[in-house]
This record gives structure tokens, sequence and C-alpha cells, in this order.
């Protein structure tokens, strides 16, 4: 790959590129010529990318980068003038070993923070019978056809000790038909029920007019937290899971290994 011919949009897809820039992130210390440096960086950023809102800015081990926050939840890095920045996750090499995914690692903290001020009232949670061993936050779209393929694996998950908390998420928006459908989904009496009967395309019951849902703070929630499709697993520790997994392998992943019998499948549940 010539880095040179490669654009914002290519860089942020470029670990190569991400890992020439060496570095764990440290506090910026509160002082004049820091101020400035950052005053800099987010007016010149501002200025230039309209729709931009710059949260934090804190220096980086390699010398003249600062990572940039934003509003939305993306990060990208800068030059101490804010002239140049780079789209893209930020690696430390480590000779002999694997590289360190500095940018990842901090995401992976910032959501932790998100995922602990979630009320489990507005999710739609399927819970073990059992000792649950671990949760999963799933990001979902009741359209989608790998989540519905994702829910047929809740019984096993279930069973296994794996509890899934879904968060809505419709592709679509929420002034769409999908939209229309996981607001059905978050007034229903009985959400389980509810959620499986959407994922099988089976009708749902139309909600009261004045029923208020989480589903706009969940979708900008997953934004925030980098959802770019569904489904989007992340567990209690801020972990990208990734998208469709099966149970075993999910469980497997969350250091759950022991097979279990599988508990009966729920109401309306997919074959």
């Amino acid at each position: 790959m010539n880095i040179l011919k490669v654009g914002v949009r290519g860089l942020r897809n470029s670990a190569l590129f991400c890992a020439l820039m060496l570095a764990d992130q440290y506090a910026i210390a509160d002082s004049p010529e820091v101020q400035e440096i950052n005053n800099r960086i987010k007016t010149n950023i501002q200025l230039s990318l309209r729709s931009a809102k710059v949260t934090a800015i804190t220096a980086t081990s390699m010398e003249g980068i600062y990572q940039v926050e934003m509003a939305s939840g993306e990060v990208v890095y800068s030059n101490e003038q804010g002239t140049f920045i780079i789209s893209g996750d930020l690696y430390q090499l480590n000779p002999g070993a694997r590289s360190i995914n500095i940018t990842e690692n901090w995401r992976g903290k910032q959501r932790v923070n998100l995922l602990a001020d979630l009320d489990l009232k507005d999710m739609v949670v399927f819970s073990p019978e059992g000792e649950t061993k671990g949760v999963v936050y799933a990001f979902t779209d009741v359209d989608c056809g790998y989540c519905q393929k994702f829910h047929s694996e809740i019984p096993k998950l279930n069973s296994l000790g794996v509890e899934i908390r879904y968060l809505a998420w419709p592709r679509a928006g929420l002034k769409s038909a999908t939209g229309d459908k996981m607001r059905s989904v978050w007034c229903a009496k009985d959400r389980k029920t509810a959620m499986t009967k959407a994922k099988r395309r089976l009708a749902l019951e139309t909600p009261q007019a004045d029923c208020e849902t989480p589903i706009e703070e969940q979708l900008l929630l997953g934004h925030k937290m980098g959802v770019r499709g569904t489904p989007s697993l992340y567990l209690a520790n801020g972990t990208r899971a990734g998208g469709y997994v099966k149970a075993v392998a999910l469980a497997t992943k969350m250091g759950i290994t022991s097979e279990t019998k599988i508990a009966p499948v729920p109401p309306f549940a997919p074959n």
C-alpha cells in the first residue's frame, strides 16, 4: 500500500499506517502552553470540519501528535497546529510480541462507562434460569437477517449462563418501518415475546400513542460506541465481541466453556 496515496477515509482502515504511530497516551498538564495547543487544535478542526465538536484533547507519546475526541464518539489524531488529522487506530509496536491497539483500549474504557449508565428496565433482557456467568449487550435491528439468526442462539446462550441485553439500533432510523416495529417491541407488556415475534417477522400489536421508549438514546449510544451495523455485541468489560457469533464461540470468548443442556425454546422462537 502506498500510504501517501491513501486519503483520510482510507486511513480509517489502514492498520499499517496506524502501526507507525507509536504511543501510549498520557494526560496533558494544565499549563498555558498546553492550553494554547489545545485551543489551536480545537479551533482549527472545528473551523475546517463544521459538523465536528471537539470534546477532549490529550497528548500521545508520539511527539507532536494529539488524540482528539469528538462529541460523536469518534477519535482522530492531530498535529500541534491542528492543520492535519489522521483518522484511524493508533498502535504500539512491540518487536517480538503482539502490537497493542491503543485506540481500541481507550474505546473499551469509554464503553465500560457508557454501559454502566444503562438501566435494565430500558433493555430487552433474556436471562439464564440458573447462574448468570456473563453478560452480552447486543445492539439489534429486528429486520436484520443476522440479528434474527443471532436470536435463535439465545436458548443455547442462556443455557451456558450468558445473559443477553438487547439495545435498539434500527439501521434505517427512528422514522422507518423497522423503527416502528422496534417501538412496538419496547412498548409491549412482554418485551421478550414481542422481540421474538418481531425476529420471526410476525405481526406485533400497535403501541399506545403516548408510549415513550429509549430507542433514540440507544441509537445515539450505539454511534458513540462505534456501532456500524447489527448485530453488534459488547461485553461488560467494554470489549467488542463482534457481529453474529454462535453461542458456544461467544461463550468461549467470555471464558465460559462448559457445555450444559440446552434450555427449552421460548414461545415464538425461530427454529
